[in-house]
């Protein structure tokens, strides 16, 4: 994975340490560019004039950065991973997500349900305890009709972010701003539609909380490791 240096322009980069300790870095020199095109740096977010860099304490240290590829370190602050840092900012959180979809369903109950997959298919919670969710949307959200389903899934993969925020705005379209849209009456008039914001809750969380780099879930596996790529592990034909 190749980070881009724009010109003018610093970069928030993450390693791909599972564990890191996030830095607020100031850089300078003709050396910089070589450090942010290394394979284990990704780009995320354009800043002014600072560097937001997410390295492992234990393997990478400035004089070392500095060494390595002639990148001058001007200023350091220690940050805490997490939120402050690793995502940027105007995405919503997990937690907050969850609280605007039942809103959407309490506002608009003859038209929206909001559904607990986990319980209505009697599947175990995720590794982290976490249920899955849905908001069905329809004419009559509160019966099962003979009409077509639809299914969107806004993300696997858990740092793909802008997935829950596309779901949302898509529901908001077909309950609030829609509603006098004529297509959105015919579609709801003769269709299920059934919106999953997240189908990855535990790697979600882990990219807020930890790592913003992180793609697949938190199962444990038996080598030690952690995570199942969900979106390379469905059986053939989905059975």
């Amino acid at each position: 994975m190749m980070a881009l240096l724009f010109a003018g322009a610093l970069l928030l980069a993450v390693a791909s340490a599972e564990r890191t300790t996030t830095w607020r870095i100031a850089v300078a020199g003709p050396g910089c560019e070589a450090l942010f095109t290394a394979d284990d740096f990704v780009p995320v977010n354009a800043t002014h004039g600072d560097l937001f860099v997410a390295h492992d304490h234990k393997n990478r240290t400035d004089a070392r950065l500095a060494e390595q590829h002639g990148c001058t370190v001007l200023d350091r602050q220690q940050g805490r991973p997490g939120r402050e840092f690793l995502v940027p900012d105007g995405y919503i959180p997990p937690e907050e997500m969850m609280r605007l979809f039942e809103l959407l369903a309490l506002t608009h109950p003859e038209r929206s349900r909001l559904i607990d997959l986990t319980e209505e298919f009697g599947t175990p919670p995720t590794a982290g305890g976490s249920h899955i969710y849905a908001l069905k949307v329809s004419d009559n959200a509160g019966e099962d009709e003979d009409e077509p389903n639809v299914l969107l899934v806004g993300m696997h993969h858990a740092r793909e972010i802008m997935g829950p925020e596309t779901v949302l705005l898509i529901a908001r379209y077909l309950l609030e701003g829609g509603r006098e849209d004529p297509r959105v009456r015919q579609l709801l008039a003769g269709t299920q539609v059934y919106l999953a914001w997240d189908w990855n809750p535990d790697g979600w969380n882990y990219v807020f909380d930890v790592d913003n780099n992180w793609r697949k879930n938190r199962l444990p596996n038996s080598d030690g490791s952690f995570g199942v790529d969900l979106n390379r592990n469905y059986p053939f034909g989905w059975e």
